[in-house]
């Protein structure tokens, strides 16, 4: 594992499974000294249910950390391996305010975890089935050229980040797209059906999008907020290209 961000995330849906293999163990247990036949088939039947669930998303936790040591992707485990995240990720959250963490640090372990799952699976395609996605926010707040209908709009003026993405885009030849939120990302993804995205947005956005979007991946960014959120925000734009990088198919 690469780092402390990146086992935090695993820890606590380690801690959830142990947390629903108590719960189950004690339903068994007291199915077992139950006072009554009534009271033994309903809690039979739940220690049943909840057993059936834990061995699913102990197979996808296990999956996860599996494909990270090995760095290859395993194809049957996609299936228990998003089962995990997808389910087990509330219980997560949970768990992270029970232990006094934030939800931005699991949310940050999760996009790690996250991006490292979609570059083991070694994706490789064309500029032209990639797509950017970047928040509203990144644009000059007081700007007068307003990109979400047409990220062409933009005038160059360099005052945002914009500016040196377009000249990515000019370069890798994908397609740019900027959302003003989930109903306007999803329109572009709709529009442009892109076969992989990278996607620029802040912690909470970026982890809801990528739960929206599976199975297309997507290798999230996390913006940089100088002013606060959702105000004049920016972005690495060498990292930017990095991630851009990894999906595409290069001639050299």
């Amino acid at each position: 594992m690469r780092n402390r961000e990146e086992w935090f995330f695993l820890i606590l849906l380690f801690l959830t499974l142990i947390a629903i293999a108590i719960i189950a163990g004690a339903i068994w247990y007291l199915q077992v000294v139950g006072i009554t036949s009534i009271t033994r088939f309903i809690l039979t039947s739940l220690s049943v249910i909840l057993s059936v669930i834990l061995v699913i998303f102990a197979l996808g936790f296990g999956s996860i950390v599996l494909i990270l040591i090995l760095e290859r992707p395993i194809s049957w485990l996609i299936l228990p391996t998003h089962l995990a995240v997808e389910y087990l990720f509330p219980l997560a959250i949970f768990a992270a305010r029970l232990f006094g963490y934030s939800k931005e640090d699991l949310l940050r372990s999760f996009i790690q975890i996250s991006n490292r799952l979609v570059g083991i699976r070694g994706i490789r395609i064309k500029g032209e089935d990639l797509l950017v996605l970047l928040p509203h926010c990144i644009q000059k707040f007081d700007c007068k050229y307003k990109v979400t209908s047409d990220v062409e709009n933009c005038r160059r003026c360099g005052q945002c980040a914009i500016d040196k993405l377009l000249d990515l885009k000019e370069k890798y030849g994908f397609h740019m797209a900027v959302a003003t939120g989930g109903t306007l990302a999803r329109k572009w993804v709709k529009e442009i059906k892109p076969k992989a995205i990278v996607a620029v947005a802040c912690e909470r956005d970026l982890a809801s999008g990528i739960q929206d979007t599976y199975p297309l991946p997507v290798t999230g960014v996390i913006n940089i907020r100088p002013e606060g959120p959702c105000i004049n925000t920016s972005v690495d734009v060498d990292d930017m290209e990095k991630a851009i990088l990894k999906f595409l198919e290069r001639s050299d």
